[in-house]
Protein backbone atom coordinates (compact mmCIF):
# COMPACT_ATOMS: atom_id res chain seq x y z
CA UNK A 1 0.00 0.00 0.00
CA UNK A 2 1.36 3.43 -0.71
CA UNK A 3 1.88 5.70 1.84
CA UNK A 4 0.51 9.02 2.24
CA UNK A 5 2.53 11.72 3.40
CA UNK A 6 0.82 15.33 4.98
CA UNK A 7 -0.22 17.14 1.94
CA UNK A 8 -1.66 20.21 1.74
CA UNK A 9 -5.86 21.20 0.34
CA UNK A 10 -4.45 22.92 -2.76
CA UNK A 11 -2.18 19.65 -3.44
CA UNK A 12 -5.38 17.46 -3.06
CA UNK A 13 -7.72 19.73 -5.45
CA UNK A 14 -5.43 19.87 -8.31
CA UNK A 15 -5.50 15.47 -8.06
CA UNK A 16 -9.37 16.08 -8.11
CA UNK A 17 -9.29 18.52 -10.98
CA UNK A 18 -7.42 15.75 -12.39
CA UNK A 19 -9.70 13.35 -11.89
CA UNK A 20 -12.53 15.34 -13.44
CA UNK A 21 -14.13 16.68 -10.17
CA UNK A 22 -15.60 20.40 -10.43
CA UNK A 23 -16.12 23.14 -7.47
CA UNK A 24 -19.60 22.98 -6.10
CA UNK A 25 -19.03 25.97 -3.54
CA UNK A 26 -17.52 26.82 0.02
CA UNK A 27 -19.16 26.42 3.52
CA UNK A 28 -16.94 28.06 6.51
CA UNK A 29 -13.49 26.88 5.60
CA UNK A 30 -14.60 23.59 3.53
CA UNK A 31 -14.38 23.38 -0.44
CA UNK A 32 -16.78 20.96 -1.45
CA UNK A 33 -16.21 19.42 -5.02
CA UNK A 34 -18.51 17.29 -7.30
CA UNK A 35 -18.51 15.05 -10.66
CA UNK A 36 -21.26 13.37 -12.57
CA UNK A 37 -21.91 9.53 -11.23
CA UNK A 38 -20.30 10.74 -7.81
CA UNK A 39 -22.40 9.87 -5.49
CA UNK A 40 -21.86 12.28 -2.67
CA UNK A 41 -19.46 15.31 -3.06
CA UNK A 42 -15.79 15.55 -1.74
CA UNK A 43 -15.20 17.98 1.32
CA UNK A 44 -11.62 19.40 1.28
CA UNK A 45 -10.77 21.40 4.27
CA UNK A 46 -8.46 24.39 3.62
CA UNK A 47 -5.48 23.44 6.05
CA UNK A 48 -2.05 24.18 5.42
CA UNK A 49 -1.13 20.54 5.82
CA UNK A 50 -3.91 17.69 5.94
CA UNK A 51 -3.35 14.44 8.36
CA UNK A 52 -3.06 11.29 6.43
CA UNK A 53 -6.32 9.74 7.56
CA UNK A 54 -8.24 13.51 6.06
CA UNK A 55 -6.62 12.54 2.21
CA UNK A 56 -7.92 8.75 2.88
CA UNK A 57 -11.41 9.61 3.68
CA UNK A 58 -10.54 11.98 0.42
CA UNK A 59 -9.74 9.25 -1.74
CA UNK A 60 -12.26 6.75 -0.31
CA UNK A 61 -15.14 9.38 -0.96
CA UNK A 62 -13.73 9.85 -4.82
CA UNK A 63 -12.97 6.42 -4.82
CA UNK A 64 -8.85 7.56 -6.46
CA UNK A 65 -6.58 5.18 -5.41
CA UNK A 66 -3.52 5.86 -3.03
CA UNK A 67 -1.32 4.59 -5.42
CA UNK A 68 -2.86 7.49 -8.51
CA UNK A 69 -3.12 10.13 -6.09
CA UNK A 70 0.83 9.78 -5.40
CA UNK A 71 1.30 9.30 -9.25
CA UNK A 72 -1.08 12.69 -9.70
CA UNK A 73 1.28 14.21 -7.59
CA UNK A 74 4.80 13.19 -8.71
CA UNK A 75 6.87 15.34 -10.06
CA UNK A 76 7.29 14.36 -14.42
CA UNK A 77 4.53 12.19 -14.37
CA UNK A 78 3.09 10.51 -17.01
CA UNK A 79 -0.44 9.71 -17.90
CA UNK A 80 -2.89 7.63 -16.06
CA UNK A 81 -2.95 4.34 -16.88
CA UNK A 82 -6.22 2.96 -18.84
CA UNK A 83 -7.46 1.28 -15.33
CA UNK A 84 -7.22 4.64 -13.75
CA UNK A 85 -8.92 6.09 -16.32
CA UNK A 86 -11.57 3.50 -16.95
CA UNK A 87 -12.53 3.56 -13.08
CA UNK A 88 -12.31 7.59 -13.01
CA UNK A 89 -13.42 8.62 -16.60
Amino acid sequence: MTKIKDHGWKDAVRVLKEFGFQYEGTQGDHDSYSKPGQARPVIVPRKASLPDFIVANILRTARISRKDYAHALSPGKKKLSRRAKMENP
